[in-house]
């Protein structure tokens, strides 16, 4: 979205929130557990709604008074909101429960993930003055010790491969905090991050110092570098969230270390998620005559969900700081934000370039970019060789 009143575009939005009004959770799960510890920094959770009785029974879950939900509908209207954080299979049968009951969706009934990406960023800075991130990219390493075709930080066209210095992560991460006062999901993305020589160093930096500013800290990594013992202790300590991503059907070596990789994390508790996928992406794109229109329509129909960080700037889209890093892409100060010149008064501007407005509507790398998952069905075989 281009820019029209940068600063000002929420200014006059209509909401139905506001710094005193409390949201009760449907749902007393891993979603729900999830999503109060996302709001802990506005202090803004009345309870949770659910129907186990024993939890119903007990009276309060992680903290909150929990009720049935035909005692919330019998008492609850004024000045609440309704987040619906229940299992996908339930979620309609629920949000059908509350809209026969009266209540509307948009207005003061919620689902989850449309409420984390879409609604709280903008109602966190109009109602508590706050800058709310759902999810941020951090880049620790171009290094990679597999050249996957297709990967998506064109790791194979970067001439210029590197470990970025320990004391240039610490100060973007702390400017980075400095000028937001949440982020749900921090990203410490790679390259193989596991071969960064000063991880260990950099989780210590970030648990020690912004973990209350954080709901999950995690990362990613190729299935092929067995953690060494201490590396492991500090995944364990700051509760990184580790996503193993599982190429063992086209890279000899994720058959031979991915076992080994889960078994090193387990002996150490370190929580981990195997991420298996029959068919990757494909966001290059040779289609590069665009006019000025078809390139913002390609944005706003994209919704890449990442943004990232480096050099004191903050990306719109991860892919397009990624390709420029790589050299495939010429960038410009349109893809980002100096957050080194965003004065307090001006961080509503922020919130606005991470919901996707900008100068020119779209980012450099739109032009060799066929978009994200939203708009995007090219896919090619997972992590294939270059050799």
């Amino acid at each position: 979205m281009k820019w029209k009143n940068k600063g000002h575009e929420y200014d006059n939005i209509e909401m139905n929130f506001n710094a005193g009004t409390k949201i009760w959770i449907y749902g007393a799960g891993e979603n729900g557990k999830d999503l109060c510890r996302e709001l802990a920094f506005a202090d803004c959770v009345a309870g949770f709604i659910d129907n186990n009785a024993e939890k119903i029974k007990a009276g309060i879950w992680e903290g909150k008074q929990i009720i049935s939900s035909e005692s919330f509908l019998a008492q609850f209207h004024d000045n609440c909101i309704v987040v619906v954080a229940v299992a996908l299979p339930n979620m309609p049968v629920v949000v059908r429960q509350m809209i026969r009951s009266g209540w509307e969706e948009g207005k003061n009934l919620f689902i989850y993930h449309i409420f984390h990406y879409s609604y709280l960023p903008i109602w966190a800075l109009r109602s508590w003055g706050k800058i709310y991130i759902p999810t941020v990219s951090f880049l620790v390493t171009t290094m990679c010790n597999l050249d996957c075709k297709g990967c998506l930080n064109f790791t194979h066209f970067n001439k210029n491969k590197r470990h970025y210095d320990l004391e240039r992560l610490k100060s973007d991460i702390d400017l980075l905090f400095k000028k937001v006062n949440y982020i749900w999901y921090l990203h410490l993305s790679g390259g193989e991050p596991f071969l960064h020589p000063h991880l260990e160093g950099f989780i210590e930096y970030i648990d020690s110092n912004y973990k209350h500013q954080i709901g999950i800290l995690g990362t990613t990594t190729n299935g092929t570098i067995i953690p060494k013992e201490s590396l492991c202790k500090t995944l364990k300590k700051a509760d990184i969230r580790v996503w193993i991503d599982d190429y063992r059907e086209n890279v000899p070596l994720a058959k031979e270390k991915f076992e080994k990789v889960k078994k090193q994390l387990e002996d150490f508790d370190v929580c981990y998620i195997s991420n298996q996928t029959d068919q990757w992406l494909d966001i290059q794109n040779t289609e590069t005559e665009l006019d000025e229109k078809k390139l913002r329509n390609r944005c706003e129909a994209c919704d890449v969900p990442f943004v990232s960080v480096k050099d004191h700037k903050i990306y719109g889209c991860n892919y397009c700081d990624y390709a420029w890093e790589a050299g495939i892409s010429e960038g410009n100060e349109n893809d980002y934000l100096d957050l080194e010149q965003i004065s307090e008064g001006e961080k509503a501007q922020i919130t606005e370039f991470i919901m996707g407005y900008s100068d020119n509507g779209y980012y450099t790398f739109c032009k060799n970019c066929s978009g994200y998952q939203a708009s995007n069905q090219k896919q090619i075989k997972v992590a294939e060789q270059y050799k």
